[in-house]
């Protein structure tokens, strides 16, 4: 049925957000496999316990190099740099948010994530690795409030959780420090956006799994591009060709009049260069 989607299926989607709530289903999720027991998820995932996608640079790169790589390029991605206040959101079990902590020494990170597990499993590793600059908080996106401003937002394969995109960006534009961004990282399809419909009893995905979620395509952060940045259009940088894709919410005044990239789009330095090098990316299903 996604071979023959609407053209509008993009503004179709984005319109309708509006009827639902930030996040949904989230103790569902939590029940799935983000409440599992944290000694299972070293049985399956790397040493960074990294819950989403890396980055492979050649055929012999272990899982480990693999973590690593995806977490560098996220950082470089979203313009890190030591000093800075950054909240992740959705941290899952800590890769990102201990990464960030420990290559920042003089940064302050606050993560964000709905599993008590996670927070206990990540406030014990940074003990352990005497990382000082790091806080994790318990919370509901649907209620969540820092009540403080950030220089960076981060977030990386969590967007596919939330129902409600305008409701969650308009929250965290209020989040963001005058020159502060944004930059989030989700897995797409790459013609249409659709969800995972939990009354659907052949979705495996929405009963076991992804109960809420949504599939995002690689054009839908297109239809919010009316949303306001400091009194100017934001500009959308997507991910091209692949089935994932970084989006960043530029704040700066010199990328404030750039056009959106285009499938194709080059670029080395200044705003472009995240047509070619954002977030880490897997192959499209």
């Amino acid at each position: 049925k996604l071979r023959a989607v609407p053209r509008d299926i993009n503004k179709r989607f984005a319109a309708g957000m509006p009827n639902y709530p930030i996040a949904e289903s989230v103790d569902d999720a939590n029940a799935q496999h983000y409440e599992v027991p944290a000694a299972f998820f070293d049985l399956v995932l790397g040493p960074n316990r990294k819950y989403s996608c890396c980055y492979y640079d050649s055929p012999t790169s272990t899982l480990a190099q693999a973590e690593e790589s995806a977490l560098a390029r996220t950082a470089e991605n979203a313009l890190l740099a030591d000093g800075q206040h950054i909240l992740e959101l959705g941290c899952g079990w800590g890769s990102l948010s201990l990464w960030m902590a420990s290559h920042y020494p003089d940064a302050r990170v606050t993560a964000v994530s709905n599993s008590q597990s996670q927070r206990a499993f990540i406030m014990s590793e940074a003990q352990r690795r005497g990382l000082k600059n790091l806080d994790v908080i318990t919370a509901d996106m649907n209620g969540f409030d820092p009540q403080q401003r950030f220089d960076r937002v981060v977030s990386v394969e969590m967007f596919e959780h939330m129902a409600n995109w305008r409701a969650l960006l308009t929250r965290v534009r209020s989040w963001l420090k005058p020159n502060g961004m944004l930059f989030f990282h989700v897995f797409t399809h790459k013609n249409a956006p659709y969800r995972f419909e939990k009354d659907d009893k052949e979705d495996w995905i929405a009963q076991h799994f992804f109960t809420g979620g949504i599939m995002p395509s690689q054009e839908l952060i297109r239809e919010f591009g009316d949303m306001p940045c400091c009194g100017r259009p934001m500009a959308l940088m997507p991910r091209c060709g692949g089935g994932a894709g970084g989006y960043f919410f530029w704040r700066r005044r010199d990328c404030s009049a750039l056009p959106m990239a285009r499938s194709g789009a080059s670029g080395t330095t200044g705003c472009g260069r995240w047509v070619n090098h954002t977030a880490p990316h897997h192959r499209a299903a």
